[in-house]
């Protein structure tokens, strides 16, 4: 038995040939888009590892701060040695020191802070006790009322018709 061979023009090859060729670059480019992939997925799993640990040292840690609270507010106390419980009863009373220094400074500022209203827009220095007409503004001292050349509000530039003493 003899095999037949179709014959095929030079046209038809070169045809087939440009088909190969168009084949062989589109498997190449496939082959490194999935060594990309791969790159990526081994990248992706490196970077899972990572944060799982990272994720499970930070349970450990959330659980030790879990029970050192537990410690502090006194619901973990048994089985505690004098000295653990000297410690903890230390590290409470600098606490509250702490408390309360910064519960000093947020007073002293809030009264900073009121004083600072209460002063003349003007001088500063004295408090506000004249209230301007017809604008309402209470922002000058008696002192300052006083001065010829204050025709105007400091604050909203209003005229001034008249002003009235409040706290003299």
């Amino acid at each position: 038995m003899y095999v037949v061979w179709p014959l095929f023009t030079l046209a038809q090859v070169a045809h087939l040939n440009k088909a190969l060729d168009a084949a062989a670059l589109d498997k190449q480019k496939f082959q490194n888009q999935a060594n990309a992939i791969k790159e990526q997925t081994g990248l992706i799993t490196s970077d899972l590892m990572a944060a799982e640990t990272t994720s499970n040292r930070l349970r450990k840690e959330r659980d030790k701060l879990r029970m050192r609270v537990k410690e502090l507010l006194g619901l973990e106390l048994k089985d505690k040695n004098m000295a653990q419980l000297e410690a903890i009863e230390s590290e409470l009373k600098q606490g509250l020191l702490k408390v309360g220094k910064e519960k000093e400074k947020l007073v002293s500022n809030m009264l900073n802070e009121e004083e600072e209203k209460r002063l003349c827009v003007v001088c500063q220095t004295s408090t506000k006790s004249v209230l301007l007409m017809p604008c309402r503004h209470m922002c000058l001292c008696a002192e300052c009322s006083r001065n010829n050349a204050m025709t105007k509000c400091p604050l909203c530039r209003k005229a001034i018709e008249q002003k009235v003493d409040v706290y003299t």
